[in-house]
C-alpha cells in the first residue's frame, strides 16, 4: 500500500470515528431529554399530590332534646344533652368539676374546622358567642356572635297574645389543636317579662375541612 493508500484509509477511518462520535452525542442527548421530562413529570405530580392530598376527616355534633327548655344564665355554656355521629372527635356533655371541659367538642386532630351553632330562644333576647377551651383557657372566637329572641305576635280577636321563637345561628372558620374543645356561650340576656330566658334545641356541630394554614 503506498502513501496515498494509506492517507485514504486514515481519513476514512477518521471520518468513521467521528460519525460514530457525532451520533453517540445524538443517542446520549435523546435519553437525556426524555430523563428530564420523566423526572419533571415526576415532580409536578408531586406538586399535585402535594396541594390535593385528601383532608383525613374528622367531625362531630352535639344538640339538645327538643321541647326541653334550659334556663340562659349570662356567662354560662350552652348544655347539650345527647351526641351525633362523630369522628376523630369527643362530645363533652356532663362536666363533672370546673377543671372539666366546658359542654360542647373535643377535637382530636388539629386542622381548620367549619363550627355551626344555633340555639332557638324563648321568652326575650339572649346574645350567644362560640368559643375554644384549650385545656387552661376559655376564649371567645371573635365574629362569632349570633342573636336569639322571641318576637311578640299581635293579638287576634278571640285569642291571646302569643310570641314566636326564632332560631338563629352562626358558620364560621377557625383553626384548632388537637384536644381543644369548643362551646357556646351565653353573652346577655333581656327578658320579655319578669320570668327568666330560656333556649332550647341548641345544636353544635364541628367539621375538619383542612390542615392548619398560616392565616398572616
Amino acid at each position: 500500500m503506498d502513501y496515498y493508500e494509506k492517507d485514504r484509509e486514515y481519513k476514512k477511518d477518521k471520518e468513521y470515528k467521528e460519525y460514530k462520535k457525532d451520533k453517540g452525542h445524538k443517542k446520549s442527548g435523546f435519553w437525556h431529554i426524555l430523563g428530564a421530562f420523566v423526572l419533571g413529570g415526576i415532580l409536578l405530580l408531586s406538586l399535585l399530590f402535594f396541594f390535593n392530598r385528601p383532608v383525613a376527616p374528622a367531625f362531630g355534633w352535639v344538640y339538645g332534646e327538643d321541647e326541653e327548655t334550659e334556663t340562659a344564665l349570662e356567662g354560662e355554656s350552652v348544655d347539650f344533652d345527647e351526641a351525633g355521629p362523630t369522628l376523630n372527635t369527643t362530645p363533652v356533655l356532663t362536666p363533672d368539676a370546673p377543671t372539666d371541659p366546658p359542654n360542647g367538642i373535643t377535637v382530636q386532630t388539629s386542622g381548620v374546622y367549619e363550627i355551626s351553632a344555633d340555639v332557638t330562644v324563648t321568652g326575650g333576647f339572649a346574645e350567644f358567642q362560640i368559643g375554644v377551651f384549650d385545656g387552661e383557657d376559655e376564649e371567645l372566637i371573635e365574629g362569632s356572635t349570633f342573636e336569639g329572641y322571641s318576637l311578640i305576635i299581635e293579638p287576634v280577636e278571640g285569642l291571646l297574645d302569643d310570641t314566636e321563637n326564632m332560631t338563629v345561628g352562626k358558620t364560621i372558620q377557625v383553626p384548632l389543636n388537637a384536644g381543644d374543645t369548643v362551646f357556646v356561650e351565653v353573652l346577655d340576656t333581656d327578658p320579655l317579662d319578669a320570668l327568666p330566658i330560656t333556649y332550647e334545641s341548641p345544636s353544635l356541630t364541628v367539621k375538619r375541612i383542612g390542615p392548619l394554614v398560616d392565616s398572616e
